[in-house]
């Protein structure tokens, strides 16, 4: 049977992490980056740009990485 102590420790823990999740880091501002892109057909795209005002679905293939990268896109 697992004493009161240990529950009362794991709240104090839970709570710990849960509030120190809670503040909002700085972010920076990106509204005005552009990025140069490859589509599925070989063309270069500008992103966001290019895409204004249209539903987009992107996706990200490791193509260059001597590890885990090559089963981390077998298994997607």
């Amino acid at each position: 049977m697992i004493n009161l102590s240990f529950y009362k420790l794991f709240i104090i823990i839970a709570l710990t992490l849960l509030l120190s999740a809670c503040g909002s880091p700085a972010l920076d501002d990106y509204s005005d980056v552009s990025y140069e892109l490859t589509d599925q057909n070989g063309e270069t795209v500008i992103f966001p740009d290019d895409y204004q005002g249209s539903p987009l679905v992107m996706g990200f293939i490791y193509t260059n990485c001597p590890d885990i990268c090559s089963f981390i896109t077998a298994n997607v």
